[in-house]
């Protein structure tokens, strides 16, 4: 009695092992297809969570370096009499942000805009510059400038006001997109740039073009009365 219960049992064993069976080639194929299209979606946001952050720090490098060029602006309208602008720019050791690259040679911005009274936009730099207007880091901006005189207002007898002029300096600072590059390294000229902030396909235009930009404005008056 006792053999025929473990014969029996021995039999349900080996029955119940040749019933067992693994895993087929088209289980495992399917498998793996499933793992690869979650590592490639993984993947996928990582590369869009990477161009996000580069979009990011490039935009606030640019605000910074829009807003430091506003301030140079009005920095040198306290020589500026409303005629005769600045001709030196002795004002660029107050911005030790300002990197060792010479922003239109050292001149005067508040002059060449001047000079340049509503021309096309002017490229302060020749070769992209880093966030600090420099060559020492990552050379991703070209810096633009356009404006001019306001036509003053005039008096009674037709003559302009004495005291009334103001200067409009527009900034545009123009980066590549996450993966783009300035072609051949160089700032392009201002006038092959789609660079106008109240156009709202000028945006549009510049992404065809791999670049994107920050604009900014600001009004200057005479302080060196």
């Amino acid at each position: 009695m006792i053999r025929t219960q473990s014969s029996r049992k021995n039999a349900l064993r080996r029955s119940d092992f040749k019933n067992r069976r693994g895993f087929t080639l088209i289980e495992l194929m399917i498998g793996m297809v499933v793992l690869m299209i979650g590592l490639m979606a993984t993947m996928a946001m990582q590369t869009n969570a990477l161009a996000g952050y580069s979009a990011t720090r490039d935009g606030t490098a640019a605000a910074n370096m829009g807003r430091t060029l506003e301030q140079i602006f009005k920095a040198e309208s306290q020589s500026w009499n409303g005629i005769q602008p600045p001709a030196n720019p002795s004002f660029f050791a107050d911005f030790p942000e300002v990197g060792s690259e010479a922003i239109l040679g050292n001149q005067s911005l508040l002059s060449t805009l001047h000079t340049n009274d509503w021309g096309n936009w002017l490229a302060l730099t020749p070769q992209p510059t880093d966030n600090n207007f420099g060559t020492t880091g990552n050379r991703r901006f070209c810096s633009y400038i356009f404006g001019g005189l306001r036509t003053p207002p005039l008096d009674g007898d037709g003559n302009p006001v004495v005291n009334s002029s103001m200067l409009i300096a527009h900034i545009a600072i123009v980066y590549p997109a996450a993966r783009g590059t300035f072609p051949d390294n160089n700032c392009p000229a201002g006038n092959t740039l789609a660079l106008n902030p109240a156009n709202p396909t000028s945006n549009t235009q510049l992404e065809l073009q791999g670049l994107r930009a920050s604009f900014f404005a600001t009004q200057l008056y005479p302080r060196g009365l």
